[in-house]
């Protein structure tokens, strides 16, 4: 062999080692990498590493637009983040510099969809992303693409992003019901395992899969389903042979859905849980890995959680919680709690898988703001062992990758942050210092000690000096960018001018001692309390039964005793009122009733009539002003009685409230377009949030409200804005509007908010009203309105427990609550007004009917046990009822698959239900139902899932047909009866990229209309008007939908559909100058003036 040939054979043998090799330089994978979400394969969320005793950031990167939710992985020096960049429109996978943070690389991937905070990642010199329906590999150093495949299924994945072991990448396709192996080479698919179906659609794959031991441990949740023996459940834990995905070893199953990911170590899995419906708490479960047996269980041992739990020191941490964040400590073998975070401090989140090291959790705080943003603003460093803040960091938060000493963490504003190699300082300052002062009684002193540092100072000794002396002192420990509150309780003896001091000590070095001293001088006084009766003035409506608000307040500086207050009233027998103890400088609100009579009716308050509470004596008053008298034209201590005016009919082109009027009937005479083609007349977006409610259209105008908290007025035929007034932002702000005229014949808008407040607006300007603060558990159905009257109740809030049903009138006066306990609270099941009954569905499935005078109760009737057509477990009702020719009709939803239509008998005269009616298994439904011509139409279907438009028999409940959609229908549905003989339905389908469909009372489709570059969700209905149907979406937009391309034959032109000869010849300029017709943009042809004319002829409707 000559030495040409042993060149070229070396060469080829170093080519096929570098091959095999590849790619170059890989880094290996170690204890201390963090190479997959939450750090591994088996998801432990612990790392050797150490970690930072401090909050100093080391870098922060470009606002490069990361996924709030989603974590880091780092490898190659190099930190890897999905990135959502809406600037420019795509969905990418971006690599920065591990040491200063800056961009090395960024490539574009799969579209993100549902709201995906999936992480990427990374195995020998590749990283995996999997976003929409891809997975994609890409060489991590020359971020060139390996290969892309699409799911089998073409659905896409969401949270649960790619894991790499064993030469494959395992991924999942969440509403599609699978998990997939693939060669992690080529992307070739290896095998496939369906989670168990139930329903058409099925529960979803949502984690990411864990691998460990050789096996895959896969999770599955649904918005209920019934598993193999017909219980109702929501979630699954699946193991199967990570080498063949068909060869399945074990599953159990969970009253509660697994949505986040398992974790697994020491031949045990963990999974926690999250309670969707009744959020009452999340489970957490402990399996032996082979046998799947259940080793222990903590029912409710958290709050809800998608989190994945992280391992170390023997111990299992994982955070939870909705908007209530906490992160929690529990022994890995038992499952007894060790620590738990302060529920007020809000650290931990239901997204936030917190990890583990060097002794040291982190977890982050989330902004708080709820809905689809899961974005963090706090970085929290606790003791592993015992929970105590070691430090706060002022960015990120979100699921924290460990690595070589430092924490990569993305914040809400989409930058990632890196904590690290800062020096460990402490600077304490007493910051704040409050205290009451009153000779002989027990005085709270409440100092601030905050540590300006960047770590943990431990043995700080804080002292209470009165006037230089020691009098108490304690020792506390506080974390770096933290503060914490010390009380401390003084009796002063005798009265006068005292300093108050209280220092702050540390063993160690603090870095500024100027500021470890704050002395406050307080004033002593020898005082008792001071009850007064605060005047009060209300307009109410005359001849009706009021709680009428009469404010106590304490002015003197002690606590009072409990006593009895007498309010002597006009139309009702006086009444004594025992109230409890009152704060100094605090007030207490009293209701008494009254039925008021026209005119000023004068009520005299007297407090204390028994002298149950020493007061002041000669300081403010004391004894003499205990009493309210009301006498004289100008007294305080009114209530004005003013007459109702009679409200006007609604206009045939007014929807006024949530389904048109009070009986949520949903049927109009009016007409909506009905081409074969819709067209967009006019969208609108200024209110700059997700609209998840009904328009209200009244006269020439159409209000919006936004999750944004924005109110906003149209012109309902052009589109122009007119005003917008703000409330506070919430959630999804799901209480649709309604439109009211009060005593002096205002209009006014009526918009009740997640946080629990009722507003009222005038309907012409925008200009407040009033606003009353009902309840802190929030609203999430809509108003209903009827004679001067608002109904609303409570909405789900934290947990469940006693919730009330509200009225008050126009003019923001409380008229009664009615309370029902050991209940979810309401969401969607508004009520309706029928004669002088209110009736509305408690979520556990009870009907109620309301004397609308008083909120008494009429009746109540259990549709699980009290009628013929009783279901045993009817599921929850989440929808509005609606009454109609004697009955009330509601639907139910209990999972995916099932859920109820009902009519029950209600005798409008007595306000009882009657056991005459039927239950209809039409599948989960949260619709309000529309009945017309011996029909009911409802929407059938959870968000996201397939779902179905049904017509049902009103006679018996069987289904007549059935129109099938591509997302479940949770709005109810509005039909026009205008065009006599083939009324037409409208109605939205709940999921991403949702349509607004039109079909007829046979179920067949006239046309549907997705609007272009709005891919987000359609969760409700429509309000119609002349013509025109207006919706809102998630993406923020209020669109007004036109079908008629004539914009001189409706309702609203000079001849209704009767054509002029003057609408003619108006017509004829359009088409000469080729100009777009007004209103409909549509440029008309010489056929379609022809048209115009032959119905003119002949004086026919066009």
């Amino acid at each position: 062999m000559n030495k040409k040939m042993k060149t070229i054979i070396f060469t080829l043998v170093f080519l096929s080692l570098l091959l095999l090799i590849s790619p170059a330089m890989a880094e290996e994978t170690t204890d201390a990498s963090w190479h997959q979400f939450h750090k591994d394969a088996a998801h432990t969320g612990s790392s050797t590493a150490d970690a930072p005793d401090n909050n100093h950031v080391l870098w922060e990167s470009p606002e490069i637009e990361a996924i709030a939710a989603s974590s880091p992985v780092i490898a190659d020096n190099l930190v890897f983040v999905n990135c959502d960049v809406k600037s420019a429109g795509t969905t990418n996978l971006t690599a920065l510099d591990l040491n200063t943070g800056e961009v090395v690389w960024s490539e574009e991937i799969g579209a993100r969809t549902w709201g995906s905070w999936a992480s990427p990642a990374y195995n020998n010199g590749r990283i995996f992303t999997t976003m929409g329906p891809l997975v994609t590999c890409f060489d991590a150093v020359t971020h060139e693409k390996i290969w892309e495949k699409m799911n089998p299924t073409g659905q896409a994945s969401c949270n649960g992003g790619p894991t790499i072991a064993d030469g494959k990448v395992f991924s999942e396709d969440w509403q599609g019901g699978y998990y997939y192996a693939r060669d992690e080479t080529t992307g070739e698919l290896l095998g496939s395992y369906q989670v168990f179906q139930s329903g058409p659609q099925g529960p979803r794959a949502q984690g990411t899969p864990t691998y460990y031991d050789g096996k895959l441990y896969l999770t599955s949740a649904s918005y209920q389903y019934h598993n193999e023996s017909g219980a109702l459940r929501e979630g699954y834990l699946y193991c199967v042979d990570a080498n063949n995905l068909s060869n399945e070893k074990w599953r159990h199953d969970f009253e509660n859905g697994l949505w986040g990911t398992a974790s697994a170590e020491n031949g045990i899995v963990y999974v926690a849980t999250y309670d969707f419906f009744d959020g009452e708490g999340g489970d957490i479960y402990a399996f032996d890995a082979n046998t799947g047996e259940v080793l222990w269980n903590n029912e409710n041992a958290i709050k809800t959680t998608d989190g994945t739990i992280a391992l170390a020191y023997g111990n299992i941490y994982v955070a939870g919680g909705y908007m209530s964040g906490q992160t929690y400590c529990f022994n890995g073998t038992t499952g007894e709690l060790i620590w738990q975070t302060d529920p007020d401090l809000v650290i931990g989140s239901w997204t936030n898988s917190v990890t583990v090291a060097d002794g040291k959790v982190y977890a982050g705080k989330d902004v708080g703001i709820g809905g689809m943003r899961f974005g963090y603003e706090h970085l929290f460093a606790l003791d592993a062992y015992t929970g105590e803040i070691l430090w706060k960091g002022e960015h990120g938060g979100a699921s924290p990758a460990i690595y070589d000493g430092k924490v990569f963490t993305i914040d809400d504003n989409g930058r990632v942050y890196c904590y690290g190699e800062g020096n460990d300082t402490v600077d304490l300052n007493v910051t704040d210092i409050t205290a009451t002062g009153f000779y002989n009684h027990e005085n709270t002193i409440t100092a601030t000690i905050a540590n300006d540092g960047s770590s943990y100072a431990g043995d700080v000794t804080v002292s209470l000096l009165i006037d230089g002396s020691l009098m108490d002192s304690t020792t506390i420990g506080i974390g770096g960018g933290f503060s914490k509150n010390i009380d401390f309780l003084w009796t002063p003896e005798l009265e006068g001018d005292y300093n108050i001091t209280v220092t702050a000590e540390f063993t160690g070095t603090d870095v500024d001692n100027s500021n470890n001293q704050r002395t406050l001088p307080l004033n002593v006084v020898d005082a008792d309390a001071d009850l007064v009766p605060q005047p009060f003035f209300k307009r109410v409506y005359t001849y009706q039964e009021y709680k009428i608000p009469v404010v106590i307040k304490n002015i003197g500086y002690k606590a009072s005793n409990p006593c009895t207050v007498r309010v002597e009233k006009v139309n009702m027998p006086t009444e004594d009122i025992v109230i409890p103890s009152i704060a100094p400088g605090e007030s207490l609100t009293i209701n008494f009733t009254e039925y008021v009579g026209a005119g000023n009716n004068r009520m005299n308050v007297t407090v204390d009539i028994y002298d149950e509470t020493p007061e002041v004596k000669g300081i403010s008053g004391g004894e003499s002003n205990n009493a309210l008298i009301c006498e004289g034209p100008n007294a305080n201590g009114k209530v004005a009685g003013v007459s109702p005016i009679a409200i006007p009919s609604p206009g045939i082109g007014d929807w006024e409230q949530f389904q048109q009027g009070a009986l949520n009937n949903g049927v109009t005479a009016n007409y909506g377009p009905s081409d074969d083609t819709p067209d967009l007349i006019w969208k609108k977006d200024d209110f700059n949030g997700p609209v998840d409610v009904v328009p209200i259209i009244v006269d020439d105008k159409v209000y919006v409200y936004s999750s944004s908290g924005s109110l906003c007025c149209y012109h309902k035929d052009s589109g122009t804005f007119i005003w917008i007034s703000q409330t506070e932002p919430g959630l999804l702000q799901t209480s649709t509007p309604a439109y009211g005229v009060d005593y002096c014949s205002r209009g006014c808008i009526i918009v009740a908010t997640f946080g629990g407040d009722l507003y009222s607006f005038n309907a012409e300007t925008g200009e407040k009203n009033w606003k009353r603060h009902v309840s802190d558990d929030g609203f999430e159905l809509p108003v209903t309105y009827q004679d001067h009257r608002i109904y609303i109740a409570d909405g789900l809030g934290p947990a469940a427990g006693t919730k009330h049903v509200y009225c008050y009138d126009d003019l923001g006066n409380f008229v009664w609550k009615h309370a029902h306990n050991d209940t979810a609270g309401f969401i969607w099941a508004g009520a309706a007004v029928v004669g002088d009954y209110v009736t509305y569905p408690v979520q556990e499935g009870i009907l109620v009917s309301l004397y609308t005078a008083n909120g008494i109760v009429a009746d109540e009737v259990n549709l699980s046990s009290d009628v013929g057509f009783a279901v045993g477990s009817p599921g929850r009702f989440r929808g509005s009822v609606v009454y109609n020719d004697g009955y009330i009709y509601c639907t139910s939803e209990k999972g995916n698959d099932e859920g109820y239509l009902w009519k029950v008998g209600f005798d409008n005269t007595t306000g009882t239900f009657i056991d005459n009616g039927w239950s209809s298994m039409v599948g989960f439904s949260t619709s309000t139902p529309v009945i017309y011509d011996d029909k009911v139409y409802v929407g059938t279907g959870e968000h996201g899932d397939a779902g179905a438009f049904v017509c049902v028999n009103d006679s018996d409940g069987q289904i007549a047909w059935s129109f099938e959609t591509n997302g479940g229908v949770k709005s109810s549905p509005v039909l026009s009866t205008y065009y006599e003989n083939n009324p037409y339905i409208y109605f939205t389908a709940a999921t991403m990229n949702g349509s607004l469909f039109c079909i007829d009372t046979n179920g067949m489709l006239i046309w549907e209309y997705n609007p272009p570059a709005d891919d987000e969700y359609v969760l409700q209905g429509v309000a119609l008007s002349d013509g025109k149907v207006y919706y809102g979406t998630d993406a923020g937009y209020l669109y007004c939908i036109g079908g008629d391309w004539n914009c001189w034959n409706d309702i609203p032109s000079a001849d209704g559909r009767i054509i002029s000869l003057n609408e003619i010849q108006n017509a004829i300029l359009y088409w000469k100058y080729n100009s777009p017709s007004p209103g409909t943009g549509h440029v008309i042809t010489l056929q379609e003036i022809q048209n115009m004319v032959l119905y003119w002829k002949y004086n026919a409707p066009l």
